[in-house]
Formats: structure tokens, sequence, C-alpha cells
């Protein structure tokens, strides 16, 4: 099985220009969770033998590969000896490079073999073409708040889908300080909506967020407490671009966060770290945040 040997702080991966993996340093403190994590970056398209292809979308601690066979997994950076793997959640699947080639193997059987990246234009160029005017969400479900309407002559960028039939675009308004999918407003994919665009065959593929949870979003690497104090233990690091769901408030003390940190971008639960404690002032939030929603 083809594995990724990586250096301590990045490696680019050769062949594979568009996709960057940032790695954290390889010296841990103790009590100190650190772990391997992507960075945001475009879709990558491969075509492989037997005619079979696959998207690889680069997320902020893990990644999201969509196979042509209609599979459609999370993968999640694994710390070994020999350096990092890319599985899904049972480990039986494995996102592979070698040279200027890519994979993805399954079960044991390299079903998506010999894949190369197909370049795909820099620029987005990807728009919408609506038949009529439609509703825009805050979050990729008609159940979320609404966000506006999109009038049929308006050709807004779209910037990623998710696999639920649901399309993410540009609001064109500001949107600091939110980050990856919760800077999207979404349209439910009907009759009435097409897209226009070299780059449409390649959005990224964005998570369905639940409609309306808590989420915390990082802007630089911020520590993750063991108990709703900051002199406890650091049991966790997020890394800048990361969000992670947040379940509840502390009782004693509202500007701590409870998070779950296997619901989001971060990869961090994945390694046994699950459930950790995060202050208020040192993360941004989006969605039903407020005390008494948690009550």
């Amino acid at each position: 099985m083809l594995s990724l040997v990586l250096s301590p702080l990045r490696i680019l991966m050769t062949g594979l220009t568009a996709l960057a993996i940032a790695v954290s340093s390889l010296a841990y403190m103790k009590n100190v969770e650190r772990v391997p994590v992507l960075v945001e970056a475009p879709p990558v398209y491969f075509h492989c033998a037997q005619g079979r292809s696959f998207i690889f979308t680069p997320h902020t601690g893990s990644a999201t590969i969509e196979l042509s066979d209609g599979r459609v997994m999370e993968l999640y950076a694994k710390e070994t000896d020999a350096g990092v793997r890319y599985l899904d959640k049972d480990e039986t699947g494995e996102f592979t490079v070698h040279g200027d080639s890519a994979g993805f193997i399954s079960h044991g059987l390299e079903d998506f073999s010999d894949c190369s990246r197909e370049d795909v234009p820099s620029v987005n160029t990807c728009v919408l073409s609506l038949k009529k005017a439609v509703t825009a969400y805050a979050r990729p479900s008609t159940n979320a708040a609404v966000f506006g309407t999109i009038a049929m002559d308006e050709k807004s960028p779209v910037v990623g889908r998710t696999t639920t039939g649901w399309i993410g675009v540009e609001p064109g308004v500001p949107q600091a300080p939110n980050i990856g999918p919760f800077r999207a407003r979404w349209i439910e994919l009907t009759p009435d909506v097409a897209l226009e665009g070299a780059t449409c065959s390649v959005l990224p593929i964005m998570p369905a967020l639940d409609t309306q949870a808590c989420y915390v979003m990082v802007h630089q690497d911020t520590a993750v407490y063991a108990q709703p104090v900051r002199a406890s233990a650091t049991v966790a690091t997020l890394y800048s671009g990361a969000y992670v769901r947040a379940v509840s408030r502390d009782t004693r003390d509202a500007d701590f966060l409870k998070v779950n940190l296997t619901d989001g971008s971060s990869g961090i639960g994945r390694t046994g770290k699950t459930i950790g404690w995060v202050h208020s002032a040192d993360v941004d939030v989006n969605g039903a945040c407020a005390a008494e929603d948690f009550y």
C-alpha cells in the first residue's frame, strides 16, 4: 500500500500543485494533542484506470473524497511512524499519492488506481443560472434561516456544493469572521437552478451543517481545555481555519463553551479526544450560540 511521507512542517505533493498539506511540528508537548491538518484548498479531479474518477477536496483537518461509483467519504489524518496516512472512518479506505499519480484503496483492493490529476482553471468561473428567483438560506436546509432572495438575472458566484443537493454561493456582502461553509449562502438544487462555467464540475464539497447548531471557528491556533478553566490541562489544539460544534456553555462561567471535537473540520476527535472546552474570547461563533439556546 502506498503511503505519504511528510516533512515536519509542510509538503507539496509532487505534481499536485493545487493540493497543499500543512503538518504540525512532530515535537509533542505532554498532554497536548497536535494533529496534522489539511489546509482548505480547491478540489482536485482525478481520472483513473478503467474509466473511473474521483474528486478530492481538502478541508482543515480532514478531506472529502467523492468516487465515481457514488461513494462519498470523509478522510482523516492518522500519524504513523512512517508519516501521515489519510483514512476513512473505518480505516479500511486510504487515499494515496505516489509521484504524479494518486489512488484510493478500499477494503484492501486498489479499486481506484493509476489516477492522474486533471488540470482545471485556477480561477472559479462557476455561476448560477436561474429560471426564476430563488430563496437563499444561511445553511443548506429549508429549515434554516432565510438569507434573502436571488433574482433571476443575478449571476452569483458558486463556491461549493453539498452531497445532499445544495449549492453554496458567494452572497456579495462582508462575511468576517465567518470561514469555510459558513461564508456561503445556500440554494437548493432544483430544475429552476442551473450552473454555468468551466469549474462547475469540480466544485468543493462542503458539509451539510446542522440547521441550528452552534459552531466555533478559529483564526489562529487555539487551545482546547480539559475543564472550563484556563488553568486546566490543554488536551488538544484547534488549528487556524478549523471549526467544531459547541454543545453547551458552562453553567458557572458562560464564557466557556463545551465542544464536540468529532463534529467539525478539525479531525482531532479521530485520535481519542472527543470533548473539551474553549474560551469565547479565543473563538468566533456561528449559529444558535446564546446561553439560553443550550438549556
